[in-house]
């Protein structure tokens, strides 16, 4: 019974994450090894975001996987990890630490998951295996206990999973269409105040008729229509007569009474 119920749940946290704001991260914390995607759920729920911190060294202090330290005069004596934050994200450090005792390699389930993510992540997540693994070899030659091996490797993934949230997002494409003001700067069409009226943007609206409507949109101000009645092609497209009737709009709005 609760087996079922804990894969129902890992079911839905899979089928919510899409769209949610943690789906980039997620999608870069599980180009390394031994995160998957309710590895790198917990990890996102315990810290939350990770550009908050200016430096990996200060994540890896708010999860407790820094030495603590005893100074007195000039003596100076590190002891165990310090523990404070997360317990529960200091234990999936862990685990995910043990899969680095292997050497390098990528097998289809990690190429799966690195599919459709940016190369620095991908570049990021190797150099993250061949150091890790050289960190298990080098204190396993040293005799040491594997899990304090593991912590150690834990601590160093820190750094790994700091890294990899860093990377930039690629720009956003801005669509010309769209009414937006960056759209509209994107095209050239940005609302300008009303003391510059030579510099008043003017979108033509072609309604297919002689008559031709010019709608002037000066910045903070409802958008004035100016009509043009087309008695022939230069009355309808010769600057001068343009100029003419935008003039004569604008005087009129000024002086209409209200």
């Amino acid at each position: 019974m609760l087996v079922h119920r804990r894969d129902h749940l890992e079911r839905e946290i899979v089928a919510i994450l899409p769209g949610s704001p943690w789906e980039t991260q997620v999608g870069r914390l599980r180009c390394l090894r031994g995160v998957d995607t309710l590895t790198a759920v917990g990890l996102c729920a315990e810290v939350g975001d990770f550009e908050r911190f200016a430096k990996a060294g200060q994540l890896m202090s708010y999860l407790g996987l820094v030495p603590s330290e005893s100074t007195t005069g000039n003596s100076r004596r590190l002891g165990s990890i310090t523990k404070t934050g997360s317990a529960h994200a200091r234990r999936l450090l862990v685990e995910a630490a043990w899969h680095y005792r292997k050497a390098p390699a990528t097998r289809k389930t990690l190429t799966e998951r690195q599919a459709g993510q940016p190369p620095e992540a991908i570049a990021i997540a190797w150099t993250a295996q061949r150091r890790l693994h050289r960190t298990w070899t080098r204190l396993e030659q040293r005799s040491k206990r594997r899990t304090i091996i593991a912590v150690a490797a834990a601590r160093e993934l820190v750094g790994f999973c700091w890294a990899i949230t860093q990377i930039e997002q690629p720009p956003v494409e801005v669509n010309p269409s769209a009414g937006s003001v960056a759209a509209r700067d994107a095209r050239g069409t940005r609302d300008l105040p009303m003391s510059h009226p030579s510099r008043v943007t003017l979108d033509p609206i072609d309604s297919g008729t002689p008559r031709r409507t010019m709608v002037l949109r000066p910045s903070g101000s409802a958008h004035i229509r100016l009509t043009h009645v087309a008695h022939s092609t230069r009355a309808a497209t010769h600057p001068a007569d343009l100029h003419t009737h935008e003039t004569n709009a604008i005087s009129e709005k000024r002086t209409r009474p209200g």
